[in-house]
């Protein structure tokens, strides 16, 4: 049993199958001896493979549905779509104020809240800095420490103005956001809560490792989640988590980086120092009632490191974590316990 009362089930595996972008297929699994129907799609959003299955239902318009939302929102909050809302507000950095959605609005809103809680380790104007460095793109590099300097003067998330009534963001000149951080877990919540509102009991959405397991489920007929290991390629892992009803979203130097010199340079960029974050971390996964929660935290834990990071995690409602550090050793939240966590490499082990 989680703290705050989260429950984790096991025993059945959800196999989850894809097939190109864009495709839908009928599948099906046994329940009891019953065939139970399953639809599933994928797509490329938010720059990143999108894939989305529901269970017991053949009614594909809740995928077409489920995949204009996310359109939509990444339309709204994407740095790589001209004349997204989020590039609106960079535009006008240092000029008038800009009329955002209630989507957007929310997000940013959101992401102050946690950066306010990390006292700036998680901060959305660190895209200049993240612009310079390029990790993710062809053009990654490394930049000068006078670069550096240069960026990081216009990275503060207090001096973003937000004004909750007229829905407007104003940023200081210099200025830009970046919703990379949050925006998948929020548009994760957000497919959620229409299915659920269809009437769906039973669904994952995974946003690019932004996991969001949907339904209330029986005794015995929980998920299974692998967790990949950061030492390791790609698809594969150190532990299986069996969790039920919640998200699950990783942060790890593993997910984005490029060599130089001999030297491996990560994509979780440190507000204080404007270069990849050094601790002994490999990788974090944080589970929570709401992806947007699980989304921010996952990379705001792993920049605060285990310590402050477990004990951060022990103050919230409806959280817990695991760190994979360095030397193979695993450490969990007070809400999670061997029944939920299996490791399922020998040179893991499970620490306190």
């Amino acid at each position: 049993m989680m703290k705050n009362g989260m429950k984790a089930y096991g025993k059945v595996w959800i196999v989850v199958i894809l097939i190109g972008v864009s495709s839908v297929l009928f599948l099906g699994y046994q329940r009891g001896g019953k065939k139970i129907h399953m639809i599933s799609g994928q797509e490329m959003i938010f720059g990143t493979f999108v894939s989305i299955q529901i269970y017991d239902t053949k009614d594909e318009r809740l995928l077409e549905e489920s995949f204009a939302r996310l359109r939509d929102l990444d339309n709204k909050m994407s740095l790589n779509i001209e004349g997204s809302e989020v590039n609106q507000i960079n535009a006008a950095a240092g000029q008038a104020p800009v009329h955002v959605s209630g989507d957007t609005f929310y997000v940013i809103q959101k992401a102050i809240e946690y950066s306010q809680m990390s006292e700036g380790v998680f901060d959305i104007t660190m895209e200049p800095v993240i612009h310079l460095w390029g990790i993710g793109t062809e053009n990654a590099t490394v930049p000068d420490e006078e670069e550096i300097r240069e960026a990081l003067a216009y990275v503060d998330y207090q001096k973003i103005t937000i004004d909750e009534v007229a829905k407007t963001v104003k940023l200081e000149k210099g200025m830009s956001i970046d919703l990379g951080g949050i925006a998948k877990g929020y548009a994760a919540d957000n497919v959620a809560l229409y299915l659920s509102q269809q009437g769906v009991q039973q669904g994952i959405i995974n946003i690019g490792g932004n996991v969001m397991l949907l339904g209330e489920k029986e005794e015995n007929k929980g998920f299974k989640v692998g967790l990949q290991d950061p030492y390791a390629e790609r698809n594969q892992y150190f532990g299986v988590l069996e969790i039920d009803n919640a998200s699950v979203v990783t942060s790890g130097a593993y997910e984005r980086n490029f060599e130089k010199d001999g030297v491996l340079y990560h994509h979780i960029l440190s507000p204080d120092t404007g270069k990849p974050v050094r601790n002994d971390v490999g990788a974090v996964s944080v589970i929570s009632e709401q992806s947007i929660d699980a989304d921010a935290l996952s990379t705001l834990l792993f920049s605060l490191g285990k310590e402050k990071g477990l004990a951060l995690v022990e103050d919230l409602l409806n959280v817990e974590c695991i760190y994979v550090m360095e030397d193979y050793r695993v450490y969990t939240s007070s809400g999670i316990d061997q029944t939920m966590l299996s490791l399922t490499r020998s040179d893991y082990l499970l620490s306190k």
